[in-house]
């Protein structure tokens, strides 16, 4: 079943919701407004008749934005989202439903049907997500250090706001990965960021992180979330196997790649563009891509339904 969903914003930053009633399946559960679409009916057609029914409104302007694949137990859906730009008339529960206009920070707490994490986890997150280089390590000396952290300043400065620190060579000396993380994670919400830890769910949350990156190794030795009380669980995805299983046990948005030859894994073969396409419909989860790209790459990822891109040498300064 396809399901065209509409995401609705006001000037405000509010989003509107709407409330499943109680006898339906997923009653009770909040919901991004839409409906089924016909056979043979366009997205766009069929985007524009639910919007009318379900809520008294005419769509002036939409865009498509994510294509969500679930398999509840009733039964595979397709949620094609799109952006509803230009509306007119005022938004009222012409079935009865209730409807809310909330803000995006309490979007997380509401339950909501299994496929719709998909779309608040979106919402949620920026379109670009730094990746630390490694960081230097005692040896090398505080000016070292510092210029690091400096780097990673200016990066903020110029507007990162997600950051998945990688420091596989402090993870062996705890002090030095909490010195290290608990500056990263300090320098990060001043700036108004997020740091996502390549770590052990113990580190990150050792250091104040707001989630844990897996790699694709520990990834696939897990067969449900880390139990943890963080924010955001992230993952390094390369085939569709590793999305599958990533989406399987839960995963809030994943890194997929290499898009493009990269000089930071010169081994590793590029899948390039048709393929990262392919792979991002099928995901279920908000995706970065990553390899070879940078900021100017940002439009054409999210013009195949990606989150935005990942990178280390494109986002860090004088890389």
């Amino acid at each position: 079943m396809v399901v065209a969903v509409g995401v609705l914003q006001r000037p405000d930053g509010r989003f509107l919701l709407a409330q499943r009633p109680a006898h339906r399946p997923h009653g009770g559960c909040w919901e991004f407004p839409g409906g089924k679409v016909e056979t043979g009916e366009p997205i766009a057609r069929a985007l524009a008749r639910e919007l009318a029914e379900e809520l008294g409104i005419e769509v002036l302007e939409a865009r498509p934005w994510r294509s969500i694949p679930w398999v509840y137990p009733s039964g595979p859906v397709r949620l094609e989202v799109w952006q509803v730009l230009r509306w007119r008339g005022d938004p009222s529960g012409q079935e009865g439903q209730r409807l809310a206009w909330l803000p995006i920070e309490e979007l997380s707490t509401l339950p909501f049907p299994a496929a719709n994490r998909g779309i608040v986890n979106g919402l949620r997150l920026p379109d670009r997500c730094l990746v630390t280089p490694e960081p230097p390590g005692p040896d090398a000396g505080p000016s070292a250090r510092a210029t690091w952290l400096d780097c990673l300043d200016t990066a903020l400065a110029a507007g990162v706001r997600l950051v998945l620190l990688r420091a596989k060579t402090l993870q062996q000396q705890p002090g030095a990965w909490l010195s290290l993380g608990e500056s990263v994670v300090r320098r990060a919400r001043a700036a108004g960021a997020q740091v996502i830890a390549n770590a052990t769910p113990a580190q990150a949350e050792a250091i104040g992180a707001d989630g844990v990156h897996l790699t694709s190794e520990r990834l696939l030795l897990l067969q449900a979330r880390p139990p943890s009380g963080h924010c955001w669980v992230s993952a390094a995805c390369h085939t569709r196997g590793e999305l599958e299983h990533a989406r399987g046990i839960g995963v809030d948005f994943v890194l997929l790649g290499a898009v493009l030859p990269t000089a930071t894994h010169p081994g590793q073969a590029a899948m390039g563009w048709p393929r990262a396409a392919a792979l991002v419909r099928e995901a279920g989860v908000p995706v970065y891509l990553i390899g070879g790209l940078g900021p100017s790459h940002c439009p054409q990822a999210v013009a195949i339904g990606a989150q935005g891109v990942a990178g280390i040498r494109a986002f860090w300064p004088g890389s």
